[in-house]
This record gives structure tokens, sequence and C-alpha cells, in this order.
């Protein structure tokens, strides 16, 4: 049996990579249609120019896939570095090995692969990589909630299953320039690194956020004309900040108090910074928002290094139906709204 992707409809014959999963296009595109509108920039985007750059900077740097060249914005690096590119085909735990054998040859491997099958490799990342000490840069394209792949693709769970892998560090940047700052930390980082990201685009801002020292977490006051010197401490990482940022902001306007808000970009440990251990210690409630499965994420974890009680936020829904991301949001009420109704029901 021979399977032909895309047969009876000439340029999906002749493009399979492109169609992998298009969802809705015009069958004869005319001069209006989606195709010829501008493009929004995605993490797939950024991840071309960051490695594009790395190959360039580094003769070591090797880009790898399992049969997701174009999905993981792959393409031009293998043009111009296809020495140092691997597709593997749908063979995920192949892949993962194949990275830990490289970077114990002296090479530094980054394969990408989509979140929901880090559940496949889970074997190959805890003896082929961690327990080798070996340096591999592992980058997770579609983690939180997934649209239009269905419930099969959904990024909740991975943090569960690399966080319970020895000496693993994990990332999760909430935008493009965080996207920059946690893979070159990860890339100097030693043993499994892992950078997470949503598929599509990065959360957006309307306001500055502070650099911690570190530059493991930033953070931002909302509220500041509020009276009395307490304030409350909203803590998240990943895309899911800017839809808690808008919540916040509503909290805060609602109730009267000041909010800190702060993003975290390495999940995995979490950071041990003291200022941003003293700040949530001397907050009057603390929030913390996920982007994942409850008990899947880093939540628990975080309020033992701390060492206070917080307020968790995340999805309930073990299994996510198929939607846009709009209709995902607010079916796990991860939206704004309805992260600011779970807020002031935690307050009761």
């Amino acid at each position: 049996m021979k399977t032909k992707k895309g047969l009876g409809f000439a340029p999906s014959e002749e493009r399979p990579d492109k169609y992998h999963s298009p969802g809705a296009f015009v069958l004869e595109p005319s001069s209006e249609s989606d195709d010829t509108k501008p493009k929004k920039r995605t993490f797939a985007d950024e991840i071309s120019d960051l490695f594009v750059r790395y190959g360039a900077e580094d003769e070591r740097f090797c880009a790898m896939t399992a049969a997701m060249t174009d999905g993981c914005g792959l393409s031009e690096f293998a043009e111009r570095y296809p020495d140092r590119f691997f597709d593997v085909g749908i063979a995920e735990e192949h892949l993962i090995t194949m990275a830990g054998g490289l970077a114990l040859g002296g090479m530094h491997p980054a394969p990408i692969l989509y979140s929901t099958f880090a559940q496949r490799v889970y074997d190959q990342m805890w003896h082929d990589v961690s327990l080798q000490d070996a340096h591999v840069t592992m980058f997770l394209s579609h983690a939180g909630l997934v649209p239009a792949d269905g419930v099969t693709h959904q990024g909740i769970y991975d943090i569960a299953l690399t966080a319970a892998i020895p000496n693993t560090t994990i990332y999760s940047p909430d935008d493009f320039e965080s996207l920059h700052i946690s893979a070159d930390m990860a890339r100097d980082d030693r043993g499994l690194a892992v950078v997470r990201y949503p598929k599509g685009g990065e959360a957006k801002y309307d306001l500055t956020f502070t650099e911690a020292e570190s530059r493991l977490w930033k953070y931002t006051e909302i509220g500041e004309g509020a009276s009395g010197d307490s304030y409350d401490i909203v803590v998240c990482y990943g895309r899911i900040a800017e839809n808690a940022l808008a919540a916040s902001r509503e909290y805060s306007s609602r109730n009267g108090r000041r909010v800190r808000f702060i993003v975290l970009r390495r999940v995995n440990p979490t950071p041990a910074d003291d200022a941003l251990h003293e700040q949530i210690r001397g907050a009057s409630r603390v929030f913390f928002i996920e982007e994942v499965w409850r008990g899947a994420g880093i939540a628990d974890r975080f309020a033992a290094d701390v060492g206070r009680d917080m307020r968790v936020i995340s999805i309930e829904d073990g299994f996510i139906p198929h939607g846009d991301t709009a209709y995902l949001m607010r079916h796990t009420r991860m939206d704004a709204d309805g992260i600011l109704s779970r807020m002031h029901l935690e307050e009761q």
C-alpha cells in the first residue's frame, strides 16, 4: 500500500508539506483572496530566524525534526545548512535518541517537535539524553491550547512530563523577545533544555515590563494609584500572560487593589531570586495562572519553593475539543473574562 498525500488536488500533490494542515482556503484564489493578505508573524517564523542565526554562529549547531520541516519553521535552515539538518520522518523516538548521540559526539542538536508528541519520547529524554548528561536543546511547538487540530494535539501536558526528568531546564516564553532570550539561555545550559511555545503569534502588551537581573522573569505594576501599602500578585508564563494581564487590570480596577504582574520565562527549576520570593511573600493574595491541565504544571512546585499558598487558575478539562483559539480559551475559561471570574471566585 502506498499513501499519496493530497491525491486528487493538484496543488497539494505538488506541495504536500504546504497542505499538511491548511484550514479553510479558496480553491481558485483571486486577487482578493486571503493569499494576498499580509500574514501575521508566528513563533515558527521567529524560530526560523533564530535557527539560521545559530547555524551561522556555531558550526556544531544542527536542527532536527520528525516530518515537520515547514510546520516547525526549518525550511530555510535546511536550505542553508543541509549537512546539519535532519528530518527523520514520523519517528520522534528515533529523533531524540539521535539527538543524544549527536550531542555526545560533540554537536549541539536542537530537535523540534509538537508538544503533544513529547508523550512519545519520554523514555528517550530520560535514558538517551538526561542520564547521559548530553546537552540537547529541545523545542516544543504547539504548547498550550492548540487551535484547529483537535483533542489529540493539545499541548497542556508536556511540563508534567519534562519536569519529572532529572536535570531538565524548561523555558516557556510569552512573546518573541522572550523566545530569543529563553533560547539563548537554553543553548548555554547543560543537559536537557526545553523551550516550549504556542502555535501562532505572541502575547501582545500595551505597557512596558521591568526586567529581572537574572532575565528569568519580568514584572509590571497595575493600579499604582490604589490606596494602602497592600498588594496582590499574579504570576503566569507563556502566551496566557496576555489574557491574564487583561483580567488583572479589571480585577485591580474593580477592587481598588494594586497588582504586581509577574511573567516567568524559566519555569523549571523555578527562579530562586530573592527579590521575586520577597515580593510574593509580602503579597496579600497570590494568583498563579498557567495554560496547562490542572496539576500538570508548576504551580504547586513554585508555591513550595516560595513557601506560601497560591490560588491556582488553570485548565480543568483533561481533554480539549476541536476549535479555534478564541473558542478554546472561552471553553476552558482561560480567556480574560473567565480568568477574572475565577479570580473573584477564588477570593471567596
